[in-house]
């Protein structure tokens, strides 16, 4: 039975999909639309004279070809667009660019603020496939910030999601970012200037739901801007609902420090028979949740060897005998029970202290090996990786298996001076 918040989640939805249909994008040439005031005025047309947001988004539904919004409003520093309704959903391909604004550094400075939209209202809907939001500021809209429906292979990046122009206090959105029915978005990316706060939302920080293949890479999900405060979502950092497969968390470059939220790091949701397989979750820095680092199921720890059925096939996790540190190196032993002769990638992680359930986050990656389980299903591991690790601290570890399914994150082990 679903929750009277989801059920009004799955309204607004409908909503937005009857506005979609009655509202199809008129043919006609690509073009720029530039918005040069800071109001929420619609006088039909978007030009020199006067352009607000709503205006620009209006003009480029009605251009055909993928069309670009900038900005260039008088005065410096911070602009805020507070918009007196829901603005229109993105019905055709777009670029949203608050990069553009003419003194934007390396922050951004168009604030889209919803305290006076209204209720069930998100900050952009995008429904067309191959769009772009970047550089901008979205807080206190009642539903998501970014709402990313049916069309996909779209970019968010450098954006402010859920916190104050400054990015350092909470201005909660509902959700962060919320996906339904749209495949192949990218949310942040492998550089400082892809990366996107998302952060003090009063749910979820980013939620797929139906959405495969999103790719969530380089963000800061429950921290300021500067990476440091705590500005926790008060859900989940991440929570991807069932029948969401093949997300991507992190990656080579990508990592996300998810922190400080009140619920988990990594959720993936248990419903049904078909629940979500595929998320790949490697190489991010998760620590000090509410709940845990990556939760399989939302049950707490899943069991070792209690079955394939479950998100992520409820992939086991591997466990850890020793953690001895060795001049600037730490050297680290244990098993990996699993299916008979396949190879499994395994991550480790530092961490300054163990999660109450015994079981770890990880603050600090360090390094990763390959193991390949014998006839019996069996794995051992020693390696030795470089760490400025000390005694005291923790050592944590996640298995993958070749279908890009990740653990959650192994019991802690603390770390010792090695003997001898």
């Amino acid at each position: 039975m679903k929750s009277p918040f989801q059920f009004i989640k799955w309204m607004a939805v409908a909503l937005l999909l009857g506005f979609v249909m009655l509202h199809p994008a008129q043919q006609a040439r690509a073009a720029d639309f530039t918005v040069n005031v800071a109001d929420d005025e619609d006088d039909g047309i978007c030009d020199s004279a006067h352009c607000s947001l709503r205006e620009a988004i209006i003009a480029a539904n009605d251009a055909d070809g993928k069309d670009r919004i900038n900005f260039d409003i008088s005065g410096a520093g911070v602009h805020t667009i507070q918009p007196t309704s829901g603005l229109p959903p993105v019905t055709d391909p777009i670029m949203i660019d608050g990069t553009t604004q003419p003194d934007f550094t390396d922050h951004p400075l168009i604030e889209i603020d919803g305290s006076a939209a209204g209720a069930g209202v998100n900050g952009l809907a995008i429904f067309a496939g191959g769009s772009t939001v970047k550089g901008l500021i979205v807080n206190r809209f009642t539903f998501a910030g970014i709402f990313l429906g049916l069309g996909g292979g779209n970019t968010i990046v450098g954006n402010y999601i859920g916190t104050t122009a400054d990015g350092s206090e909470s201005a909660a959105n509902r959700d962060g970012v919320y996906l339904f029915q749209s495949h192949d978005n990218v949310i942040g990316g492998t550089t400082s200037e892809a990366r996107n706060v998302i952060s003090g939302n009063w749910d979820d920080g980013v939620n797929p739901n139906t959405a495969n293949g999103t790719i969530i890479q380089g963000n800061y999900i429950g921290t300021s801007a500067d990476g440091a405060g705590k500005v926790g979502n008060s859900g989940d950092g991440i929570k991807i609902d069932a029948h969401s497969n093949n997300t991507q968390v992190g990656g080579e470059d990508g990592a996300n420090r998810i922190a400080y939220n009140a619920g988990r790091g990594v959720y993936m949701e248990a419903n049904g028979d078909n629940p979500s397989t595929g998320s790949h979750v490697s190489e991010n820095e998760i620590y000090d949740n509410g709940g845990l680092g990556i939760d399989l199921g939302g049950d707490g720890v899943s069991d070792i060897g209690d079955g394939d059925i479950g998100p992520n096939n409820l992939q086991d996790f591997p466990v850890l005998t020793t953690a001895e540190i060795t001049d600037a190196a730490v050297l680290i032993e244990g098993t990996l029970s699993n299916d008979a002769g396949l190879e499994y990638r395994l991550e480790f992680f530092t961490n300054d202290a163990c999660d109450d359930s015994g079981y770890g986050e990880g603050q600090i990656f360090i390094g990763a090996t390959t193991i390949t389980t014998d006839t019996n299903g069996e794995g051992v591991f020693r390696v030795e990786l470089m760490s400025d690790i000390v005694v005291g601290q923790y050592v944590t570890a996640t298995a993958t298996d070749a279908d890009n399914n990740t653990s959650e994150f192994s019991a802690c082990v603390e770390a010792v001076a090695a003997s001898g």
